[in-house]
């Protein structure tokens, strides 16, 4: 039914399930809200109505089809409707089913462990294990960018070029890779106790139509998985960018990566967040997955995509999860300041309704000399957290281990 997302997640929230029945009661709504109902009554909505909307934006019923695509062939962020009535910086439809939840005289209930207003999740996207693969071609390329510079009069350009090749020639010789920062998250992660994911890709070529990546089948691969996991970090699969749609394909990297890590994939992120939903929730549920965290935008875009921080069971024939996610590293972070802020407004206002706060940061992101700023950022939204103790670090296999509890002990107390 298209109102189950909003009982559904009106269960997670407080234990009761709502009678279907009251889809004709009239609540009052904040004038926050309005933008979000086309209706000329907009002081007093149905229940059905919100229910409506709430399945209208989290299922992202805008998204299906193939319009509003961006040059990545993904949906085009500038044309989200939260985006465009500037709504999309808030977990607003977890602030109306709250506001829902009050009107009907019921109370909100603490859903993570020890009382925890909320919950971070670290991850990280490994898109390039190192920096040093292929840098043959690499130096190629970068020869031939300082060559068109020098040709067209652009010194400056060709300077950064220059500056680029004989940075790397540093590196090499001193056996520096600034892309491979695996232990160092490790090191800083644990000195706070706290365990995260990483979404590794699995292709059979480290050149491909992908670009300059890794394969699966690099022993680095196989040796930075193990030391992970017998640490407790968790591993998921970076779904390949080409053919995003294939259920075959998906299948075929998701066994790689279970053989050489021996150990089940739980979780999906497809690389540059190239999704179509609802297909690839689809396709993810009949691969095998238990949850997807693809329900962010990219670098530069950061915000809630679907208005909410609350994992949600997206399409009602399948158990799959979707765990949004709300921040996003980038290539460099120049105003830290006004980066941490932003974090520190997103958390806040997770801890206000409840919900779960996804980061991803690319381990090769991590080190000063790959991506100024970003490490810097990392630390600091760390020790943020640490000192929060409204806040519970959780991996996101613990996170779906949760939601799975709550779906089968929930109390079936009906209003």
């Amino acid at each position: 039914m298209v109102s189950n997302l909003f009982y559904n997640q009106t269960h997670l929230l407080t234990g009761n399930k709502l009678n279907i029945g009251l889809a004709d009661t009239l609540i009052n709504i904040p004038r926050k809200y309005y933008p979000l109902f086309d209706n000329n009554q907009k002081d007093q909505i149905s229940i059905g109505a919100v229910a409506d909307l709430v399945y209208s934006i989290l299922s992202r019923k805008e998204e299906h089809g193939n319009t509003t695509l961006d040059k990545w062939g993904r949906f085009d962020h500038d044309k989200s409707f939260l985006v465009q009535n500037e709504l999309d910086q808030s977990p607003i439809i977890d602030e109306l089913i709250l506001d829902v939840v009050k009107q009907l005289g019921l109370k909100a209930r603490n859903i993570w462990p020890d009382g925890k207003k909320a919950v971070v999740c670290l991850t990280h996207d490994v898109d390039a294990i190192d920096g040093f693969s292929y840098l043959w071609l690499r130096k190629v390329n970068w020869y031939w960018c300082w060559i068109r510079a020098k040709l067209e009069g652009d010194q400056q350009t060709a300077n950064t070029w220059a500056s680029t090749l004989e940075r790397w020639k540093r590196y090499k010789k001193a056996n520096f890779d600034p892309m491979d920062s695996f232990d160092q998250i490790q090191e800083l992660e644990d000195s706070y106790g706290f365990r995260s994911t990483f979404f590794f890709m699995s292709l059979r070529h480290g050149l491909s139509r992908e670009g300059r990546r890794y394969s699966v089948q690099n022993p680095k691969v196989a040796k930075t998985a193990e030391k992970l996991l017998e640490g407790g970090w968790e591993i998921g699969l970076h779904a390949a960018y080409h053919n995003h749609l294939s259920l075959s394909s998906l299948k075929e990297q998701k066994q790689r990566l279970e053989d050489v890590i021996q150990e089940e994939i739980s979780g999906c992120r497809h690389h540059y967040l190239r999704v179509r939903f609802p297909d690839s929730w689809k396709i993810y549920a009949q691969a095998g997955f238990k949850y997807s965290s693809n329900m962010g935008w990219g670098s530069g875009s950061q915000g809630f995509r679907a208005g909410t921080c609350l994992p949600y069971q997206p399409i009602g024939e399948y158990s799959l999860l979707e765990i949004p996610f709300q921040l996003m590293d980038m290539s460099s972070i120049v105003d830290i300041e006004s980066y941490m802020n932003m974090f520190n407004q997103y958390l806040e206002l997770v801890k206000s309704v409840g919900g779960c706060l996804v980061i991803d940061f690319h381990q090769e992101h991590f080190q000063e000399q790959a991506a100024s700023g970003v490490g810097k950022v990392y630390r600091d939204i760390l020790d943020s957290i640490a000192r929060d103790q409204d806040v519970a670090v959780l991996t996101m296999n613990e996170v779906c281990k949760i939601m799975k509890q709550f779906k089968k002990l929930g109390r079936e107390q009906s209003c």
